[in-house]
């Protein structure tokens, strides 16, 4: 499946993001998950038996139709602007949320900007960006 959007028209191109698709789109159960290192494959074939559909795509830089040039195009900001154009490019108003790794980050950054595209949020392994800098700055070793 391909999911075409084009995120911010006054400064992005259309991107074409590549994505593994299990069971299609079901308005009222549907994940997107931003895996990152997780065997995507593996993961959304579990959500699918347990009666999730999943779209699990690849972001920006990794899908060969999402390759903008230079690095301010791979911010938060634009990552997780994808994420919503991706929900609205499906046609569907909420989704279940999974994030992993970076994916995880820019799930946090989703739910906190965007949460009117939320039904839940889940990350997996990656803790709320505020509590890793408040334990962070809590410990000299780390600063």
């Amino acid at each position: 499946m391909i999911i075409t959007f084009t995120p911010n028209p006054s400064i992005d191109a259309t991107l074409e993001l590549d994505s593994l698709e299990r069971g299609g789109v079901n308005l009222s159960q549907s994940i997107l998950a931003i895996l990152a290192t997780l065997d995507v494959a593996v993961v959304a074939a579990l959500l699918h038996k347990a009666g999730y559909d999943v779209v699990a795509p690849n972001l920006r830089g990794y899908a060969p139709g999402a390759r903008p040039a230079g690095v301010e195009a791979y911010g938060v900001e634009q990552l997780s602007g994808d994420v919503v154009g991706m929900i609205e490019a499906l046609g569907t108003e909420r989704v279940h949320l999974v994030g992993h790794d970076w994916g995880g980050i820019i799930g946090w950054f989703v739910a906190g900007e965007h949460p009117e595209f939320l039904t839940t949020y889940t990350a997996v392994s990656t803790p709320h960006p505020q509590a890793v800098v408040r334990a962070t700055m809590a410990d000299p070793e780390q600063h």
